[in-house]
């Protein structure tokens, strides 16, 4: 798997997966710009990271913030 993202996991499962994605190598982040949360998860190699988050961002899958919905 090359990237994963997921928004809404429960604070046990984000910290499980983020641990497991970057022992393996994945950089794990949440919104672009913000502070990393249970609300969204996005894993991958640190060159996709920056390729994809933007077209995440376009296609709405990142949340506006923290405390709203997802667009």
């Amino acid at each position: 798997m090359d990237a994963y993202f997921e928004r809404t996991l429960s604070p046990w499962d984000h910290e499980a997966g983020a641990l497991i994605a970057e022992v393996a190598g994945a950089l794990v982040t949440g919104v672009p710009g913000a502070r990393v949360t249970h609300r969204f998860l996005f894993a991958a190699h640190p060159d996709l990271v920056r390729m994809l988050a933007p077209v995440l961002t376009d296609l709405g899958a990142v949340p506006l913030s923290d405390e709203g919905p997802p667009r």
